[in-house]
């Protein structure tokens, strides 16, 4: 299923992986190799996926990170929350290797200082809607049935997946150009 602090939107919804969930996971790592922490962080699991599906991430300016406005925008949408809004692998790979990234359209400020945002203590989970058909039987009947498989019970099972390699791969060779570009 995937690590909930890198879980696409649509993967928390329990719809099937894509190409663009792996761009959405790409987009965590980034933000948390820019920002020195996940994009969403909460006390549960549930809040957790909450967020993905609908909070939009704290731009990096946010939080004290000096970025080109380009690249820092570039990395918001590899986060958007629908899928086909999200770039594809090969515009992002093709996006890196331009060196685009790196320009800027105003001087840069004097760095501030990084300062991580302050963490609230507790992240309240939302209420999730009332559960209606056979989930919502009495608690007698649902134990006779086996456990559901789909949504949130899917959360448990961790299982090596081939879209967690290519995912993997991507990002590898991604932070590799990135790597490249910046020593050269």
């Amino acid at each position: 299923m995937g690590t909930g602090l890198y879980l696409a939107p649509e993967r928390a919804l329990g719809q099937p992986a894509s190409p663009a969930s792996d761009v959405y996971s790409l987009g965590c790592v980034l933000y948390q190799l820019l920002t020195g922490r996940p994009p969403f962080r909460a006390d549960t699991a549930t809040a957790l996926l909450y967020q993905h599906i609908d909070t939009p991430p704290t731009p990096p300016a946010h939080l004290g990170v000096a970025l080109p406005s380009e690249f820092e925008s570039y990395l918001l949408s590899l986060l958007a929350k629908q899928p086909e809004q999200r770039p594809p692998a090969q515009a992002i790979a093709d996006w890196f290797s331009s060196g685009a990234w790196r320009s800027y359209h105003q001087a840069p400020a004097a760095p501030a200082p990084h300062r991580p945002a302050p963490l609230p203590r507790h992240v309240p989970a939302p209420t999730p809607p009332p559960m209606t058909g056979p989930a919502a039987a009495p608690a007698s009947r649902r134990r006779e049935r086996p456990a559901a498989t789909g949504g949130l019970a899917e959360l448990s099972r961790r299982r090596p997946r081939k879209t967690a390699a290519v995912a993997g791969g991507i990002a590898f060779v991604v932070f590799l150009i990135i790597g490249m570009v910046w020593l050269s």
